[in-house]
């Protein structure tokens, strides 16, 4: 999957911009472009300065996976995180979140970025989406 990504991302980058969803292993997919880019003396065109990776917070924040440390050494890859916050929930299963109980890896924090860019929106408003969506559910 890693491979199939840095190579989209190397395409994509030369008309557009990429929002690269997940933290570490996004990164390795940034690193993983990097690398094929310069492979065997080829240079291949694309825009690294149109490739960023989120993340959430809680990765961002996370310190057995440095992420922002990971991020330095591969390059300054520009990171973004979603300052979602779940301590004010009403739902105990995101509550959790801010206890360090969940390392949610499926790409929310790029989801909730891609929300704000589009909706211009805030985290609390996201939150109240994200609990609307619980409450539809409980309901079934």
């Amino acid at each position: 999957m890693q491979i199939v990504a840095a190579g989209m991302a190397i395409a994509v980058s030369r008309h557009c911009g990429v929002l690269l969803a997940g933290g570490t292993q996004m990164l390795a997919v940034y690193a993983l472009a990097q690398a094929i880019a310069k492979l065997g003396g080829l240079t291949l065109s694309w825009q690294p300065e149109q490739i960023v990776v989120g993340t959430t917070r809680w990765v961002a924040e996370d310190p057995t996976g440095d992420t922002v440390g990971l991020a330095r050494e591969i390059g300054d890859v520009p990171l973004l995180a979603s300052n979602l916050n779940f301590s004010q929930s009403r739902y105990q299963q995101l509550q959790v979140y801010e206890a360090g109980f969940v390392k949610e890896g499926v790409g929310a924090g790029g989801c909730a970025i891609a929300s704000y860019l589009y909706k211009g929106g805030n985290s609390e408003q996201l939150l109240e989406a994200i609990e609307g969506l619980i409450a539809r559910q409980n309901q079934r």
